[in-house]
Formats: C-alpha cells, sequence, structure tokens
C-alpha cells in the first residue's frame, strides 16, 4: 500500500539530489565545442527524434545558446550516421584514414529542419568532437550509461572526443511518476556550468556569456529530483504580485502573454524555434514531472451533505460542542471514529470491486472550511502529540446571531495535526490494503498538518 503525496500546496521547487559518483570507462576529458569562433562538434540524434521530443528540443536548445555565446553554428546530425565509427582508446573513430569527419564518411547533417530561409550546413572538418544528445547504444559503446538515474533525472559525461548528453527514465511504475524531459534538463545543466542562466521570465532575464572558445570541463555527472513533480502555482494577481513584477521592471501585460507563450511552447506538437526562448522559463528550472491526479475528497467520504443527517457523529466537533458544520459544504470529520474509518474503506473496496481499472484514490481532506473546523474532541486531539510543533487555527463556536449561519471565530495554538491525519490515513489503508494491496492513496501535506509526524 502506497501514498502519493501533493507536497507543498504552493510550490514546489527544483530540487535535486547527486547520485553516488560512478567512474565511466575512461576518465572525463575536456571537449571542445567551439574554438575561435568556428565550431568543433557534432550534435547526434537519434535516429527516431521526432521534432516534439525531448532529445530534439534539447538539441536545438544546445545549438542555439552555442551560437550566441560564440557565433558558431554545430551542425546536428543522426546517430545512424556514425554506426560505422570505431571507438578507439575511449574516441570515437572513423572507419577511414584518421582524421576523417562525419562529412567525409556520408554524415547528412539534419540541423536546419524548421529553420526558415537556412540550409543544411556541411559538416566541417574542423568539427572532430560529438555531443551524443539522448543515445544511449553511442554512448554505452563509450563505457556511459544512465543506470541508476530516477525520473526526470540527467547524465552528463565527457569521454575521449564525445560529450554525452542523456536522461533518465522517462517514468517510474511504483509511484506512475513521469517526466520524460531529463535530456533537457541535462542539456540545460550543461549551459548553466558554461555560464548561462535564466533568472526571471523574459528575455531581461536571460543571460548568456560570449565567448570564441567554448570547452566544457572533465566531467561526470549524475542526477536525479528529489520532487518528482516540480511545479509554481500561480493562483492568482494580487498587490503583491504587481509589486515583485514592477521591481524587474515588468508588466502584467508582460507576464500574461510570458505565460501563453509558455503554455504554447509545452505543445507536443509545436515546431523547435531557433532563438533563446525556444524553451519557456518553467522548463528551463526543472519545473515539470507529473504524478498521478487527484483532489479534494473529503477523506473518502462521499456524500457528504447525506451522511450529515445519517451520521452527525462522524463530523468534527466544533468550538461550541456540537458537530454542526454550519451549512458548510467543505465539511470536516472526527478521524477517530471507528465507524467512520471502516464506512470509507468498504466503500473504496466496493468502488474498486466495481471498477479494477482504478488504481489511486484520494482521502485528500476538503480544501478548508469557511464555516467548519478540525475536530476538537478528546479522541482526536489525543493523536496529536502535545511535543508536537505548535501551530495556529481557527475554531467556530455559536452562530454569530440566532439563525444565522455564520459563526463566531477564535485563533487558538494548537499541536500540528499530521500525526492524526497518518493516523486516519494508515487505518483506511491497512484496510483497503487486505482487499486491493496494489491500490495507491492520494493525500497533501498543507494547512495543518505540514510537519512530519512524530508518532
Amino acid at each position: 500500500m502506497e501514498f502519493i503525496f501533493l507536497q507543498n500546496r504552493v510550490f514546489a521547487l527544483a530540487a535535486f539530489a547527486a547520485l553516488p559518483f560512478v567512474a565511466s570507462a575512461a576518465s572525463p576529458a575536456s571537449i571542445t565545442l567551439v574554438a575561435d569562433g568556428k565550431p568543433s562538434a557534432v550534435i547526434v540524434l537519434p535516429d527516431n527524434a521526432s521534432a516534439g521530443s525531448a532529445e530534439f528540443q534539447a538539441a536545438h536548445v544546445l545549438r542555439t545558446h552555442l551560437r550566441r555565446m560564440s557565433g558558431a553554428t554545430l551542425e546536428i546530425t543522426r546517430a545512424r550516421d556514425l554506426e560505422n565509427f570505431q571507438v578507439e582508446k575511449g574516441r570515437l573513430t572513423p572507419p577511414k584514414a584518421a582524421g576523417a569527419t562525419a562529412s567525409s564518411t556520408g554524415a547528412a547533417p539534419v540541423g536546419n529542419e524548421h529553420v526558415p530561409g537556412e540550409e543544411n550546413l556541411p559538416v566541417s572538418d574542423a568539427a572532430p568532437n560529438f555531443i551524443l544528445v539522448g543515445t544511449p547504444a553511442l554512448a554505452k559503446r563509450l563505457g556511459v550509461d544512465a543506470e541508476g538515474v530516477g525520473v526526470g533525472g540527467l547524465r552528463l559525461a565527457t569521454v575521449g572526443n564525445a560529450l554525452i548528453v542523456l536522461g533518465g527514465a522517462p517514468e517510474r511504475p511504483g509511484d506512475m511518476a513521469k517526466d520524460p524531459k531529463g535530456v533537457l534538463y541535462a542539456a540545460i545543466e550543461l549551459l548553466e556550468r558554461l555560464g548561462c542562466a535564466w533568472l526571471w521570465p523574459g528575455p531581461v532575464g536571460k543571460v548568456v556569456p560570449s565567448r570564441a572558445t567554448v570547452v566544457v570541463d572533465p566531467m561526470d555527472v549524475r542526477e536525479t529530483p528529489s520532487i518528482a513533480a516540480r511545479h509554481i502555482r500561480w493562483h492568482e494577481w494580487s498587490a503583491r504580485a504587481e509589486e515583485g513584477l514592477k521591481f524587474f521592471g515588468v508588466s502584467r501585460e508582460q507576464m500574461l502573454a510570458w505565460q501563453k507563450e509558455s503554455r504554447e511552447r509545452r505543445s507536443p506538437d509545436r515546431a523547435p524555434r531557433e532563438d533563446l526562448e525556444s524553451i519557456s522559463w518553467r522548463e528551463w528550472q526543472r519545473l515539470g514531472g507529473q504524478l498521478p491526479s487527484f483532489g479534494h475528497a473529503g477523506m473518502g467520504l462521499r456524500n457528504g451533505k447525506e451522511q450529515q443527517e445519517k451520521h452527525p457523529e462522524w463530523f468534527a466537533l466544533q468550538a461550541d460542542g456540537t458537530r454542526d458544520q454550519g451549512g458548510d459544504k467543505r465539511w470536516r470529520l472526527c478521524l477517530s471514529n471507528p465507524e467512520l474509518i471502516a464506512h470509507v474503506a468498504d466503500d473504496i473496496i466496493q468502488q474498486v470491486n466495481r471498477d479494477p481499472s482504478i488504481s489511486i484514490v484520494s482521502l485528500d481532506d476538503n480544501d478548508g472550511g469557511g464555516n467548519t473546523g478540525v475536530c476538537r474532541c478528546d479522541a482526536c486531539r489525543a493523536l496529536d502529540p502535545p511535543e508536537a510543533p505548535k501551530i495556529s487555527i481557527m475554531t467556530f463556536g455559536a452562530p454569530v446571531k440566532p439563525g444565522d449561519l455564520s459563526r463566531s471565530r477564535q485563533i487558538v495554538e494548537v499541536p500540528s495535526m499530521t500525526d492524526r491525519m497518518v493516523w486516519y490515513w494508515n487505518r483506511v489503508a491497512e484496510r483497503v490494503g487486505k482487499v486491493h494491496p496494489h491500490l495507491k492513496f492520494g493525500i497533501s501535506c498543507y494547512s495543518a498538518w505540514t510537519h512530519p509526524p512524530l508518532r
């Protein structure tokens, strides 16, 4: 039985944790990509990389930024054009005389598709190095792989005359996490190591250093995001947002236009662009990844209004001593009630029995309450360790006026309520797991339960 967590309802910043160092078959080497404004490397793509793929995107992002840095345009070719190359002393070597290049062995550059007004450039004899983008078979011949790199992870390595740019696994079966853009994140990581940055959305925030010669220092990097799904929640326009944008000289109209562009760039069928913003700012920050979606679901209880009439004891005790939810559609429950737990678990079992394709069920609480609060009964409060970090919550008392739904409110300090939530989730999961052990549950860690549980 597994839980899928939505971590932090406001935002989850991209956080990468480096995996233990694993040495390549050959020692890392410096790779020259551009020398005195002239290409010294060819970008190599998988044979099946389409215009909407992360590999194609990564190649064009590298090419575009390297051209802005140095003025040199690196060609892009396909892995099939190197299939006859040999590996000698850790270097990719053409099958003909030493010093032959991709052009002299029949390599066909594909780098200028979708770029109006430009013709394919011949692969130059001055491009003896290779940037292998998303080509694990070629990388493996050089003793480099992405083994152990997780979903959305990246792999960068220099070996011989090759710079290897790979992504991690596109999905993780265990929790159904998905992120096929690891190779794009690897390209971005490389550019950042070369001095590029995108500090805030829009062209003003983009930083690209100028240099006639571009050399990549020896590297052997494996990284995997520690958070599978990383997003920033743009909730609504506010005075605070306006103040922040004003500081950077950005208008609301510009921000909305950039957001629109960002959505368009995320479309899988878009053609790659040959400019510095061929990807969105959010992609540059490695915001992405997916987990199974779920939403607020009243802790798994369905038909809450009907159940309030049948089982008022299942609902949260309020500060006025009643279990009246004040007409609030976002009702709260008495999580310590064993009959409630049995009902929710049995209902989930029946749902999955009817539809075996269900793989995840939400046990997420209702999102706040405008007129009702968490349960204040002794049994529920006993689930909160007194030594837990203190938090502030709002309690709801008697109606402000007789017959009025609006209730008196008070802010009180209480221990964190994470333990009571975890206790409830586990009781439901234990009962359901006996029948459907592979079912997953979606929960949110926010509000009064952001601190780790103690028990």
